[in-house]
C-alpha cells in the first residue's frame, strides 16, 4: 500500500505568505484606526452634549445663571457655589459633591473623560482641585467686566446673542496629569497667549478635529481655526463676537 506524502511549504512560499499578510495588515490598519477614532469621537460628542444639557438644567433652576469653574467659584463658595463638575455630579447622582471619592470617579469615567485621553484613573487629592476630566468650560461665562476685551459680562445664559455658534465646552489636551476645568480663551487676545492653549488638536491641520459643545446645546467636531482666527477676526469663544 502506497503511503501518502504531504508536501511542506518551502521557505520561499512561507516568506511570500508572510509578505501578503503584512501587506493586508498595512492596508487594514489605517481603516481600523480611522474607525476607532470615529467611535471615540462619537462618544466624546455624546459626553459634551450631556454637559451642555446639564448646563441648561442648571440655568433653568438658577435664573439663567451659568455654572462656574475653579476660575471663580471660590469667591462665591459662601453662597453655595460649586465648580461646574461638582454641580454636574450632583445633577447626575442626586448626591452632595464631596470631592474625588469613588462616586465622583465613576462620573468622571462615564461622562467627563474623553476616550482620546490616555491618562490613568483619577488620583486622590484636594476635594476641589482634583478635576480629572477631559473637558473644559469656556471661561467667558464667568469673567467680570474688567477681564473681557469689550468689558461685557455673560453670567446669564439668555444674554448671549448667538448661542448656536458660541463655544461652551471643548475637549482639552491630555499631556498633563492634572488639567484645568476651564479654558482661558480671553488670554488669546488680551495677553497674547498661544491661541488654543489647552484645547485638544488646536494646532493647524489637526486631525481629528476638536470636539466642542455650543451654548444652544449641540456638539460637533470642528477645527479650532473655525472658531478662533485672529487674521479673519473670528472669535466664537467671546459671546460678543460669535458669528
Amino acid at each position: 500500500m502506497q503511503s501518502k506524502r504531504h508536501r511542506a511549504f518551502t521557505l520561499m512560499e512561507l516568506l511570500v505568505v508572510l509578505a501578503i499578510i503584512a501587506l493586508l495588515i498595512g492596508i487594514l490598519l489605517p481603516s481600523l484606526s480611522s474607525a476607532r477614532d470615529a467611535g471615540r469621537q462619537v462618544r466624546t460628542l455624546a459626553n459634551l452634549r450631556t454637559l451642555a444639557t446639564l448646563t441648561h438644567q442648571f440655568a433653568d433652576a438658577n435664573n439663567d445663571a451659568m455654572m462656574r469653574s475653579t476660575h471663580s467659584y471660590f469667591a462665591h463658595a459662601s453662597e453655595g457655589a460649586l465648580p461646574w463638575f461638582g454641580e454636574v455630579y450632583e445633577m447626575l447622582t442626586s448626591r452632595a459633591f464631596a470631592g474625588p471619592d469613588d462616586g465622583y470617579r465613576a462620573v468622571v469615567d462615564t461622562y467627563l473623560r474623553s476616550p482620546f485621553d490616555p491618562r490613568s484613573a483619577l488620583e486622590d487629592g484636594s476635594p476641589f482641585f482634583t478635576y480629572g476630566g477631559s473637558y473644559g468650560v469656556n471661561v467667558y461665562f464667568e469673567l467680570t467686566g474688567s477681564e473681557t476685551p469689550d468689558h461685557k459680562t455673560w453670567r446669564r445664559r439668555d444674554l448671549a446673542p448667538r448661542p448656536s455658534s458660541t463655544v461652551l465646552f471643548a475637549e482639552l489636551i491630555s499631556e498633563r496629569e492634572q488639567m484645568p476645568d476651564h479654558i482661558m480663551a480671553h488670554f488669546w487676545l488680551l495677553f497674547s497667549a498661544p491661541p488654543g492653549a489647552n484645547v485638544a488638536r488646536a494646532e493647524p491641520d489637526a486631525s481629528p478635529a476638536s470636539a466642542m459643545a455650543f451654548l444652544d446645546g449641540h456638539a460637533s467636531a470642528v477645527r479650532f481655526d473655525e472658531t478662533f482666527d485672529i487674521p479673519s477676526e473670528r472669535d466664537d469663544w467671546n459671546p460678543s463676537t460669535a458669528r
